[in-house]
């Protein structure tokens, strides 16, 4: 709910509790502490990654950007205000591989049998050092979010303050997998029972499954 324009410092206060904030402040408290304007202030960021990910049959680019933007002003009355927009776009890289390890997974590395003939299976151990087989890649995580803030405050005198704030934050997230399995007609196959005349596998058909999350934030405060 905070723009990166908008922040002044931020503590990190180690538990196991804090003596400034509630009870429940166990382990480490991340305190953001926005600044107030002086005087007009205007700034703006912009910030780009992209890097390169190699993994089994993952061989590609993936990057993010941001733009933040903040307006702020304290006029001579004693009134202050601070708008804040900010939006991110990031793509990741596979956070998981699907896959199935001899003994544990059942079902995995039987002989081969019915089932649907396919290329493209990856072999490798796992760190127990047991044979496990990898079909495809998931997590490929798009996500979008923007932030807008907006801050009024008024000095009623020197040692007196009121300040209100609105606040809206919106997450969408679009998660998609990627499977390596291609049958004899070279289409993709996502599920089922398959092998590659090896072995034979019974891919859930949830293990490569997409999905989609969609989040609105709204926040009001009065100091």
């Amino acid at each position: 709910m905070v723009n990166v324009e908008a922040l002044e410092r931020v503590d990190a206060l180690y538990g196991p509790f804090s003596a400034i904030d509630p009870g429940n402040s166990m382990g480490v408290t991340i305190v953001m502490t926005e600044r107030k304007p002086k005087g007009f202030e205007a700034s703006a960021s912009l910030k780009y990654n992209r890097h390169r990910y190699r993994q089994y049959a993952v061989d590609d680019h993936y990057g993010s950007k941001q733009l933040s933007a903040r307006l702020a002003s304290r006029l001579d009355s004693g009134l202050w205000y601070a708008v804040s927009l900010q939006r991110q776009d990031s793509k990741s890289h596979p956070q998981n591989f699907v896959n199935a390890v001899r003994g544990v997974t059942n079902g995995a590395f039987a002989s081969p049998g019915a089932g649907t003939r396919v290329d493209g299976i990856r072999y490798d151990l796992d760190p127990a050092l047991r044979p496990r087989a990898l079909f495809g890649a998931s997590g490929y995580d798009h996500t979008v979010q923007d932030t807008l803030n907006l801050r009024l405050g008024y000095d009623i005198s020197a040692t007196q303050e009121i300040e209100g704030r609105v606040s809206f934050w919106r997450h969408d997230s679009n998660v998609s997998a990627a499977t390596w399995l291609r049958d004899a007609a070279g289409r993709p196959v996502w599920s089922g029972r398959v092998h590659d005349g090896a072995y034979s596998f019974t891919l859930n058909g949830n293990a490569l499954a997409p999905s989609q999350r969609e989040d609105l934030h709204r926040q009001m405060g009065l100091t």
